[in-house]
């Protein structure tokens, strides 16, 4: 009884040496990045179309900013709207500073929300530190109108065949020409020439431009006048401008 009484106790303290030499085994450290984004300028509440918002976030190095590094802000769907800028550099106090630009028609997005994210990479294209920005459209969005300025009137045709430019321009309300809307033109009557095409885009200028060709002989029409309309509609709103064309003598 003595001798296995003993053989126990030895066998349990050679197990016991056993499992405590496995118990220094260290899992291996997990890395801590020393960088972060802070003050990030989110929730963006976005309520106004075709308008431009500012988006910020300072990265900071152990706790201070870190600058003349590139954030890059990662591809979103570009319904939500887009970026004057993908890629930014930090200031000297660590801030990144990017401009958003809002959908021209908010109508479809009300009341919907969508996420962009910020990120700091390391030399190795690997994450370093990451912020998320929420785009939260607005259930009443304001309206932005635009309107149809500065129309090419009236046009004088005193020769045959006469090749001139009627133009017309489409601005925001701050008065700035607003790229890529539409404008349509009536028919004009045979009689004073013709106008190509039957409607234009707006340049980056919102300039949009029409090539008007006068008749091969205007001595039927000397003396006479003629009108066209040209025409603008977008978000329910349409603006109309009168051109008049004027036959005279050579």
């Amino acid at each position: 009884m003595k001798k296995t009484a003993i053989f126990s106790l030895i066998t349990i303290f050679i197990v016991s040496i056993i499992a405590g030499c496995g118990s220094n085994t260290k899992a291996d450290p997990i890395y801590v990045s020393p960088y972060q984004f802070v003050n990030a300028s989110t929730p963006i509440k976005v309520d106004k179309a075709d308008s431009d918002y500012n988006v910020s976030v300072q990265l900071v190095e152990k706790g201070f900013g870190f600058p003349g590094q590139t954030v890059k802000m990662r591809p979103f769907d570009s319904t939500f709207g887009t970026l004057a800028l993908s890629n930014v550099d930090t200031d000297e106090s660590g801030w990144a500073y990017f401009q958003y630009h809002s959908p021209k028609d908010l109508a479809e997005l009300k009341g919907q929300s969508t996420t962009i994210q910020a990120v700091y990479l390391n030399d190795n294209n690997e994450t370093e530190a990451a912020q998320d920005f929420v785009l939260s459209f607005a259930d009443q969005v304001a309206s932005t109108k635009y309107r149809m300025v500065n129309q090419t009137t009236p046009v004088i045709v005193d020769t045959n065949s006469s090749q001139q430019q009627i133009a017309v321009y489409i601005v925001n309300d701050q008065d700035v020409g607003v790229e890529g809307e539409t404008v349509t033109t009536s028919i004009l009557d045979q009689r004073f020439g013709s106008i190509s095409p039957s409607s234009v885009k707006t340049d980056n200028a919102g300039r949009a431009s029409f090539a008007y060709v006068g008749p091969a002989d205007i001595t039927p029409v000397i003396g006479q006048q003629a009108s066209i309309t040209l025409r603008y509609e977008s978000g329910g709103n349409t603006s109309t401008a009168n051109v008049d064309i004027l036959i005279v003598a050579p």
